[in-house]
Parts: C-alpha cells; structure tokens; sequence
C-alpha cells in the first residue's frame, strides 16, 4: 500500500488547496475523502411496544436489552444510550470488521451491529453520532426487550 502526504495547503481566494505527493491516478482505483469535519446526530425516537394494528399500548412496560442499527457505507461511529435520571453511556462502532478490513484501507463497511440498551424503551434517549469527514448512513434499526403488563 502507498502512502501519499499532503505535501502543502494553500488558501487563495477563498478557496483550499491541497498538493499531494505522489500519482494517484496510476492504478485507476484510488478513493480520495476530503471535507470538513462536522457533527452528525441522529435521535431515535421513544420506542412502545405496539399491538397488532400498530397501537402503542400504555399498559405494557417495555425493557430494551439490544438496539441494532443497520448502515450501509458507513466509517466510524458512536452510540450514546442515556437511560433515566442515569448518566449515558457511549459505544463506538470502529469500522473495522475482522476478516474484511485491510490494512491502510478506510474501512467503509455495509452492515449490521448491536449496543446494548438495559432501559425502559420510552425514556431512554438513544442517538448516533458521527464526527468524521467519511460517509454514515443509517439504514435503520431494531430492538430486542421484554416486555410485561402492568399490575
């Protein structure tokens, strides 16, 4: 694998430029990512157990035990579960998948992976974050929990 520097930065007229050291076009398969690093947060929203025709029902308590979000393309990640009057805590999805990254490679990856959530399903606050300059995108999620009726 080569390695190409960013050999000067230059800012004129309002725009940057960037020299890099090295042909990159040679072997015709070279992905280049450049941009500004920006915060992405996505929230989920509240999840109820629902009935048959859709119905969230008020007298069943749901307790998530999993989230699982779906991407497709994506790098690097976090997800933050912040259950009730309790501190949040932060899981980070590397990118990186055993088996399918190569070394010196950006591991852009398609796929599903699971964080654990240990909280009542309408008042814990779950959200993914993104702070790179790669690509996210969130294809969706799901769950898995126990749920009961209230006494």
């Amino acid at each position: 694998v080569e390695d190409y520097a960013v050999e000067t930065i230059g800012v004129s007229s309002g725009l940057t430029t960037l020299t890099v050291k090295g042909d990159l076009l040679s072997n015709g398969n070279t992905e280049v990512y450049t941009g500004i690093r920006y915060p992405a947060l996505f929230t989920l929203s509240p999840i109820y157990y629902r009935d048959r025709e859709g119905v969230a029902s008020n007298g069943i308590i749901l307790k998530l035990r999993n989230i699982g979000i779906s991407f497709g393309y994506t790098g690097m990640f976090q997800v933050e579960v912040t259950p009730y009057k309790r501190d949040p805590y932060t899981y980070t999805y590397s990118g990186i998948n055993v088996g399918t990254y190569s070394l010196g490679r950006l591991g852009l990856t398609f796929g599903t992976t699971k964080f654990p959530v240990m909280s009542d399903g309408s008042t814990a606050k779950i959200a993914l974050k993104d702070n790179s300059v790669y690509p996210c995108s969130f294809l969706g999620y799901f769950w898995e929990g126990m749920y009961s009726k209230r006494a």
